[in-house]
């Protein structure tokens, strides 16, 4: 809920959610059960409010501590984007070298779902730096393995379209 509300710019509404969420998972100790990117969603949080440093910290602070890859993916994931998105093409080989872990720590947790969910997420970072033939390779990879995407994952598909075709000129 916390994810679809920062989605939807709903941050005090986010917020509340997200504190609430980490309190429970801190009272009964399972944080298995946040997937993916929304456990980094008070970092991004954080992020979007302009508490920049707070939430590089944090995620670094997360993926040093994860001690299961599956958890891991999605630290060094949010991070690419971000760099991504604040640095651009100055920012392309720590891009592209965050990536290579986070596919590597995909890898190693056996998770095809959240491979797949990496890779749209990398095709909009690597548009983002210029590497616009890598992200067109890694997006119609994922087109190929999605062929009827959600919701979620549908815009933000479409979002790294809008990112590729603005970086071709179009």
């Amino acid at each position: 809920l916390a994810g679809a509300l920062l989605d939807a710019g709903r941050l005090d509404d986010a917020e509340a959610v997200a504190r609430e969420a980490t309190e429970i998972v801190r009272r009964i100790g399972e944080s298995g059960r946040l997937s993916g990117r929304y456990r980094a969603v008070p970092a991004e949080l954080a992020f979007v409010r302009g508490r920049r440093g707070e939430a590089v910290e944090w995620l670094l602070r997360e993926a040093r501590d994860a001690i299961d890859p599956h958890v891991g993916i999605a630290y060094p994931e949010v991070l690419a984007l971000w760099l991504a998105l604040l640095d651009r093409r100055g920012a392309a080989e720590e891009v592209v070298r965050l990536l290579a872990e986070a596919r590597r720590l995909a890898m190693e947790a056996g998770c095809p779902r959240c491979a797949l969910e990496l890779e749209v997420w990398a095709g909009r970072a690597l548009a983002s730096v210029g590497r616009t033939i890598e992200a067109r390779r890694t997006l119609a990879a994922w087109d190929a393995a999605r062929p009827d995407p959600n919701p979620p994952d549908r815009l933000f598909r479409r979002w790294a379209e809008g990112v590729l075709a603005i970086e071709e000129g179009e």
